[in-house]
């Protein structure tokens, strides 16, 4: 049985089916965690099972729904199980996450994280996100 974890490990995990609207004890839990002093908040996709316009829809309603959520730094940290890391990282960025945990030559656990390289070179190629 795998340890819980503080960050959204039970937001992307829980099924494969058509993401649910953000509840509001989830929306809850994230704006007491920034009343307290969060100043970022992660949310992983720990599994590698979403697809991208779930994984970004689940940030763009956590940024609409989460009291303080102009206060903190949305972070994502998305797994490669299904290959699908570097975009469901960008459409994190694309849905208002400003940090993306990523690896460098694939060192990560498991399938590993978004490549950073792969990041960088489709965001130079976009007009829509600006690389700093």
């Amino acid at each position: 049985m795998r340890p819980s974890r503080r960050d959204d490990d039970e937001v992307t995990a829980t099924t494969l089916a058509p993401r649910p609207r953000l509840s509001a004890a989830a929306a809850c839990s994230h704006s007491a965690v920034i009343e307290a002093g969060a100043t970022t908040l992660n949310i992983p996709d720990t599994t590698g099972w979403n697809m991208p316009w779930e994984f970004g829809g689940l940030i763009a309603q956590l940024r609409a729904n989460v009291v303080g959520a102009d206060n903190v730094v949305f972070s994502t940290h998305c797994q490669n199980d299904l290959g699908l890391s570097t975009a469901n990282s960008l459409a994190g960025a694309m849905n208002g996450a400003r940090q993306i945990e990523c690896t460098i030559n694939g060192i990560g656990e498991r399938a590993g994280n978004a490549a950073l390289e792969e990041v960088r070179r489709s965001w130079s190629r976009s007009a829509v996100v600006e690389v700093v």
